[in-house]
């Protein structure tokens, strides 16, 4: 009995030193006895306000880990000013709650769902090797969470010299640290703010500014065309002398980021080289960096993540005006999921639909929630290989036990899909919307803008596509499909502003059709843009 209590005792001990919060705890928190003169600063260079007000309360998981041959280490010595700083940053905006665990159970699917993003303070090493942890990870960012890294985050899951322990976590993050650091904990480097428009660079009131701190250069999975660039090293302000062991890839294009975004699936991810040294915890505007993304990662900074090999004018006029298109895939247009994909990447459309009855590939079966989770990763695959990411889900009926709906809606939740559609002629229940919106999802209806005429509408439950542009659209219906026709008729434009839609899908269009509507589409866009 007595060996039984003292077990309980030492776990419970365990559990309190492996997950802890802000909320309740003294001022003075500090895990590690931080000088007080840091803290002092910390404390002055915290934002005050956050940038955005949250749409909901939310919930930041903050993990340090620091493996090394399968063995605890001793991590970053500036991981506990950067969790002072989380941590303060939190305190004064009440933007988000955090907690702080080194439990690896915390990834377990039903501890995931307490959170709305994740933070790799300077982890690094491989945290974990059980597979259903890894994809659980994976799953909770693809399907809406949120995902950042800080510094050694970019070390993780590998380590040296092999970086393929898990790649789908360097896919997901953006790259791994398999170049190493030109420069060191002493250097300074000169930073460029590449896109001062960007949300996330809102707190940088220059251009170019200079850091000391050791930075990574990144080999595989890095692509500008799959990531958002915000800060780069400014390689003609920076020393490049020979002796820093830059890659030659790196050095042939002189593309050296240091902070990026991105959409993966659903989810939004962001990472930063910064935050090797501690005194990076105490400079004003990375802190507001920092904050910044935190609410990006967790659902509530607005920011655009088209990536920067991909911002054609056309991109940035969707973005300004805050409409998107998207490609409408169905048997008609296309022969399987897999070429909706590739011809929606070759047009430059990013968002993809797709109907139950299409086939993933030739010979396969359809794509819907018989699919096994191995087929499901095979099309997630596919989509970020061609940042194509699906936005919605289109069936003839809703299923009507509750067990099947469930069964349906995290199928398209686990593929990071918004809206499920059905046909004009099922009533869509209160029980389906509101497992819908427990799932951060909505159902809708397709109606033809004819059956309009003498029907009483939801905006909730309503998806209305043209036939020919008389459209009446329920008011903050998010969005709309349009055959080709429409496209260049001002009533339709009018209309889609006037209802603040924010996304055109092309419907009923063939794949040798698309590039003749996207360019009337791009066009106007272009053209509206100019004229904002």
């Amino acid at each position: 009995m007595l060996k039984h209590l003292l077990l309980i005792i030492l776990f419970s001990a365990f559990s309190v030193l492996a997950q802890s919060t802000y909320d309740g705890m003294p001022d003075n928190w500090d895990p590690t006895g931080i000088p007080d003169r840091a803290k002092t600063k910390i404390l002055r260079a915290s934002p005050k306000t956050a940038s955005v007000t949250p749409k909901k309360p939310r919930t930041l998981l903050v993990t340090n880990f620091h493996f090394n041959d399968k063995k605890v280490v001793c991590g970053h010595p500036s991981i506990p000013y950067s969790n002072f700083a989380i941590r303060q940053m939190a305190k004064n905006t009440g933007a988000y709650k955090v907690v702080f665990s080194n439990d690896t159970l915390m990834f377990k699917k039903e501890n995931l769902k307490n959170f709305d993003a994740v933070c790799f303070n300077n982890t690094a090493g491989v945290l974990f090797e059980d597979k259903q942890l890894r994809r659980n990870l994976l799953e909770f960012v693809y399907s809406g969470g949120g995902f950042m890294g800080i510094h050694a985050a970019g070390a993780t899951f590998c380590q040296w010299p092999e970086y393929g322990q898990f790649p789908e976590f360097g896919k997901m993050l953006g790259g791994y640290e398999n170049g190493g650091h030109p420069w060191g904990p002493d250097d300074v480097i000169t930073l460029e703010v590449e896109e001062p428009g960007h949300p996330l660079n809102a707190g940088f009131p220059m251009r170019f500014f200079r850091v000391m701190d050791e930075v990574f250069q990144f080999k595989d999975h890095y692509s500008r065309e799959k990531l958002r660039i915000l800060l780069t090293i400014n390689t003609g302000l920076t020393d490049m002398s020979e002796d820093r062991r830059i890659l030659p890839e790196r050095r042939a294009d002189g593309d050296l980021a240091i902070s990026w975004v991105r959409q993966y699936g659903r989810g939004r991810v962001f990472y930063t080289s910064l935050g090797h040294n501690a005194h990076i915890n105490w400079d004003t505007i990375i802190l507001q960096h920092y904050l910044d993304a935190i609410q990006f990662v967790l659902g509530d900074l607005d920011a655009p993540v088209t990536p920067s090999a991909k911002l054609t004018p056309a991109v940035q006029a969707r973005e300004q005006l805050g409409v998107d298109i998207g490609f409408a895939a169905s048997k008609d247009a296309a022969k399987t999921l897999f070429q909706a994909i590739e011809a929606a990447a070759q047009h430059g459309i990013y968002n993809l639909s797709s109907v139950e009855a299409l086939p993933v590939t030739a010979g396969k079966p359809a794509f819907s929630p018989l699919l096994s989770d191995d087929d499901l990763w095979d099309i997630r695959f596919k989509l970020l290989d061609a940042g194509v990411r699906l936005k919605s889900y289109k069936l003839e009926n809703l299923p009507g036990s509750e067990d099947s709906l469930t069964v349906l809606l995290d199928f398209c939740r686990k593929m990071g899909m918004e809206t499920v559609i059905c046909n004009s002629g099922q009533t869509i229940s209160d029980i389906a919307i509101k497992y819908a919106a427990d799932r951060n999802m909505i159902i809708l209806q397709a109606f033809r803008s004819s059956q309009l005429k003498n029907l009483s509408v939801s905006p909730r439950s309503v998806f209305v596509f043209s036939d020919n542009c008389h459209v009446v659209w329920p008011e903050g219906l998010a969005g709309v499909s349009a055959a080709p026709d429409a496209l260049t008729q001002e009533t339709f434009w009018r209309n889609i502003f006037t209802a603040k839609v924010n996304f055109i899908e092309l419907s009923g269009i063939g794949i040798f059709e698309l590039p003749g509507s996207v360019e009337k589409t791009n066009q106007k866009m272009i053209n509206l843009a100019a004229n904002k």
